[in-house]
């Protein structure tokens, strides 16, 4: 297993800088010049040479390159053009927002997603198993910024239930403090109830939003591969025996058809993180992906390359951890 590990850890080398090169000259490809972009077009020509000067932007691209390359092996994202603030500052402040809205999405996919795909399978053809996949197949046709605009007019706007935007209502965040940047785990653990409520309700709508298309992507998975495993001649030998119907679906067909589902419930966490760029900006959530779009509108360089290759990195290692957790969930699959 530690061989295997390290095997693939070293094949994710060629693959990152593979995308700090994509990452680089993508970036550059964008028109507009960050210096006029921070300082206005007022400025003189004087003033933008310094600035470029100032961060490097004169360099010739390889160098430009080499310099961020360099940067990347001792952990130095640098620093944002626009605030000047250090880029890894704010992506370890920004990724906990990230985290957290991606974890709810992906709970509501799974809490949902899987018990629905077990019922349209167990109810093949019938009215359940066909509102299953017709939900299913709205949810993963529905842009997302569609749905999110539509869930603050419904439940924010027209019926008040819910906050329409943030992650912290201004009344609860003056009194409340953050040590792992996790709102919800932060609150229970200074048992801050009220705070926690609050996080609750600020969470919901974004997570809905962004959950909608992975939960549409396991229901149909799940339902897939639970009639695959019912069709084998185990489950008929079980249900021969006189087990309950309900230990036979949960105990053997639902255990062996998880391996599927777990492949496309950590492609579909890592896509998450890297795709909630329009559920972040709609329910101005602080999180990459926000961030990462103010950066290309700004053309600020170090924070859209910081920011891009850090999600990079954790969609590939969410993969790696993904294919590890293959033989937890599968005795027969044996790493060498």
């Amino acid at each position: 297993m530690i061989r295997y590990i390290f095997q693939r850890l070293l094949g994710l080398l060629p693959v990152l800088l593979g995308i700090t090169l994509l990452i680089f000259v993508l970036l550059r490809l964008i028109p507009g010049d960050p210096a006029v972009a921070l300082m206005g077009e007022r400025a003189t020509p004087a003033q933008l040479d310094a600035f470029r000067e100032q961060m490097g932007l004169n360099e010739p691209l390889p160098l430009q390159y080499l310099s961020f390359l360099g940067n990347l092996l001792r952990l130095d994202f640098g620093y944002s053009i626009v605030t000047g603030i250090p880029i890894v500052a704010e992506i370890g402040r920004r990724w906990a927002a990230s985290f957290e809205l991606a974890t709810a999405a992906l709970l509501f996919a799974i809490v949902v997603g899987i018990p629905a795909g077990v019922i349209a399978a167990v109810r093949k053809d019938k009215w359940v198993d066909n509102l299953a996949m017709t939900g299913s197949l709205i949810g993963v046709s529905m842009p997302v910024y569609w749905l999110g605009l539509l869930l603050i007019y419904l439940f924010a706007v027209n019926l008040g239930w819910l906050p329409p935007s943030g992650r912290l209502g201004i009344s609860v965040g003056s009194n409340f403090q953050t040590f792992t940047g996790l709102y919800v785990l932060d609150a229970i653990l200074q048992l801050n109830f009220t705070a926690l409520i609050d996080v609750l309700a600020h969470l919901v709508l974004p997570a809905i939003a962004l959950g909608t298309i992975p939960l549409a992507i396991v229901a149909r998975l799940t339902r897939s591969a639970m009639l695959e495993v019912l069709s084998q001649d185990y489950i008929r030998t079980a249900r021969a025996k006189g087990l309950l119907e309900r230990w036979v679906v949960l105990k053997h067909a639902l255990k062996n058809a998880l391996l599927p589902v777990i492949t496309i419930i950590g492609l579909q966490f890592g896509a998450l993180l890297s795709s909630a760029i329009l559920t972040e900006i709609i329910f101005s959530w602080p999180g990459i992906g926000s961030w990462v779009y103010k950066g290309i509108l700004e053309r600020d360089y170090p924070v859209v390359q910081g920011g891009v290759f850090f999600v990079s990195v954790t969609f590939v290692l969410i993969n790696l951890l993904v294919d590890i957790s293959y033989a937890l969930f599968d005795p027969r699959i044996q790493y060498k």
